[in-house]
């Protein structure tokens, strides 16, 4: 099981997809900024793991109208970028389940990218086994 830096094991666990990691990595091809925004985007996993959705606003945010689905949220010079998850449940351990990213062109998200994202996340979830949900309260 992975431990924290403080030799506990997490209180939750951070599961990126294979799309989400490959997005990761190559989300901007400006090396500067792709070293900002994977650090930003480590930093916010670090605090899921030990927070879970407690973590709020800036760094994640509910999304409205969706089946429980949030998004960590990178401001960089180069543009706001945002990578889609659920929480969730395998077994005993609670889960951040994290399977597609975005760079925001615009104000908004098209609701196109949202419905994509929400079948991406309901999708891994299904493939890692995850029995259930859990909303921000638990």
């Amino acid at each position: 099981m992975p431990s924290t830096k403080f030799g506990r094991p997490p209180a939750w666990e951070v599961h990126l997809s294979t799309e989400a990691r490959d997005w990761l990595i190559s989300c901007t091809t400006d090396q500067a900024a792709l070293a900002r925004v994977m650090s930003s985007f480590s930093f916010i996993f670090q605090k899921l793991e030990i927070a879970g959705p407690r973590v709020g606003e800036p760094e994640i945010k509910k999304l409205v109208a969706t089946q429980g689905m949030w998004e960590a949220r990178v401001k960089d010079p180069t543009g706001a970028y945002r990578m889609f998850f659920r929480f969730g449940r395998i077994g005993d351990r609670r889960i951040a389940a994290v399977a597609h990213g975005r760079k925001k062109s615009r104000q908004s998200l098209p609701r196109s990218v949202i419905d994509l994202a929400q079948r991406k996340v309901d999708a891994f979830l299904a493939e890692l086994g995850a029995n259930g949900f859990i909303d921000q309260e638990q």
